[in-house]
């Protein structure tokens, strides 16, 4: 009787830290991506490789949930009649819907001797648009190498400003470098710059690095920080009377496309709104 209490007894503790863990999964829930078998002219093991890889790739991913293979594998098993579905939005869109994925990620692979070609599109579930899409080349030896490169590419963001001045551009403010700088177009001390990813991205904490100066010429004092959630932006955190060269907020976690730092006014308008860095987490 003890041993089979026991028994009984673990087996609640089983259940209940599974009911914990699937809590915090939901808690955490973002974005759910179905890795569809791409069109592939490698070799087949190759190209099952291939699926595995972007999904391991993908799930790295705090906010992407990916859907298992085995489930695509057995919604595919039971359209024999419309394999080529997975090849195609409109098809992927529907098999999206089954698999309860928020996006689908198809595409293809052409391999002539060593050298491999990879393409691939994001597709929402929801309206059939595409949502990113990338081309990387590289050798048959290095799938690992190449499929890295490749979700890298396609969650790469795209940044766009109200303005800019010749050779310092929005990208001058995600390229990693603090000695390089967006600066808005003369005579512009105000204004908005712009991250926008292909799939929507869980942050709660955002901030902003400014080029050096003494008088805080050009640096943000006031400013709102704004991300899109489906078709609305909402402001998650503001800055008013700053006087740093670095800032930093913190905001309840959000989900969203797109993140926009709206600028209103610098700290010295002797130079024109500068940032040296943007960054997320």
């Amino acid at each position: 009787m003890v041993p089979g209490r026991h028994r009984a007894s673990a087996i609640r503790l089983l259940i209940a830290l599974a009911v914990i863990i699937m809590a915090s999964r939901a808690t955490l829930a973002g974005t759910t991506v179905a890795v569809m078998p791409f069109k592939c002219s490698a070799k087949p093991s190759a190209c099952e490789l291939w699926q595995e890889i972007l999904s391991a790739e993908l799930a790295r991913g705090s906010s992407i949930l990916v859907v298992e293979q085995a489930q695509i594998d057995k919604v595919l098993a039971k359209l024999t009649q419309e394999q080529s579905m997975a090849y195609d939005s409109d098809g992927a869109v529907r098999l999206g819907k089954l698999l309860h994925a928020d996006y689908v990620l198809l595409g293809s692979i052409v391999q002539e001797g060593v050298s491999v070609v990879a393409t691939g599109r994001f597709v929402n579930v929801v309206d059939g648009s595409l949502s990113g899409t990338a081309t990387i080349e590289g050798r048959a030896d290095s799938w690992t190498t190449l499929a890295s490169g490749f979700i890298g590419r396609l969650l790469a963001p795209s940044v766009s400003a109200s303005s800019f001045a010749r050779g310092q551009g929005p990208d001058k403010a995600l390229d990693g470098d603090t000695a390089s700088y967006w600066r808005t177009a003369t005579g512009n001390f105000e204004g908005w710059i712009e991250v926008r990813f292909p799939l929507p991205v869980r942050y709660s904490k955002a901030g902003f690095v400014s080029p050096p100066t003494n008088t805080g010429a050009g640096v943000p004092r006031n400013f709102t920080l704004e991300c899109l959630e489906g078709d609305r932006w909402s402001e998650v955190a503001t800055g008013s009377g700053n006087m740093r060269l670095k800032w930093s907020g913190t905001f309840e976690a959000r989900e969203c496309r797109a993140w926009r730092l709206r600028v209103a006014s610098v700290i010295d308008r002797s130079q024109e709104l500068s940032i040296s860095e943007l960054s997320f987490e």
